[in-house]
């Protein structure tokens, strides 16, 4: 359940949202995406596409890899839906498979490709990279960090690893009590590819001390 939660993000940024197990990142994520409209408040309109990758991937087991991408980008052709399955490190080869047939770290790759595939304004992720091996968390991130890159997609993302959070997003919150509120906030003012691995486990370091 959450309390009252103010979250503003600026175009074609990224904000990370954490917290213990339960405390309502998911809701909020929902909320965001126009999924949920029990609440109290009020939400911005999304002007162009959302795209949304949830924690059980939402693939249909009865389509295969490209004809999920299809369903959720219709006007997309299919050169362009290879492509963006390219770009998500999906081998050809698998285009044609159903999910059910993939390893987990390929139907987290079409998941996303998915959420891709409409050209989103509006990027909500919940945990995209979780339960990954370090190769496939990296191809993914990178991913990630060249639509950032392109500044013309907002990406909200819930993640529990704070070095993770800390390699994409320009500010982070951490959720916390019962009702949730924000109970810590953090800019991010380096440039992404500047973020080695000495200032993540400094930063990282910095903001658990602080709370996160």
């Amino acid at each position: 359940m959450l309390a009252e939660v103010t979250i503003t993000v600026p175009p074609g940024g990224c904000l990370a949202v954490m917290g213990p197990s339960g405390v309502g990142k998911t809701t909020l994520l929902r909320v965001l995406a126009g999924l949920d409209d029990a609440f109290l408040g009020t939400r911005a309109p999304i002007t162009g596409a959302l795209g949304m990758v949830f924690q059980d991937f939402r693939l249909l087991p009865w389509r295969t890899v490209r004809q999920n991408l299809a369903l959720a980008a219709p006007a997309a052709s299919t050169a362009a839906l290879e492509a963006t399955l390219a770009r998500c490190r999906v081998e050809p080869a698998l285009f044609d498979r159903f999910p059910e047939t993939l390893s987990l770290g390929e139907r987290r790759r079409v998941a996303l490709a998915r959420a891709l595939a409409v050209a989103p304004a509006l990027l909500v992720l919940d945990e995209p990279l979780v339960s990954l091996d370090e190769a496939t968390a990296a191809d993914l991130r990178a991913v990630l960090a060249e639509t950032l890159a392109s500044g013309t997609t907002t990406v909200v993302l819930v993640d529990h690893d704070l070095e993770q959070a800390l390699r994409l997003a320009d500010r982070i919150v951490r959720l916390e009590g019962a009702p949730a509120t924000i109970a810590h906030a953090a800019v991010l003012d380096r440039r992404r590819e500047t973020r080695d691995a000495a200032w993540l486990a400094a930063e990282a370091a910095s903001l658990r001390s602080r709370g996160f």
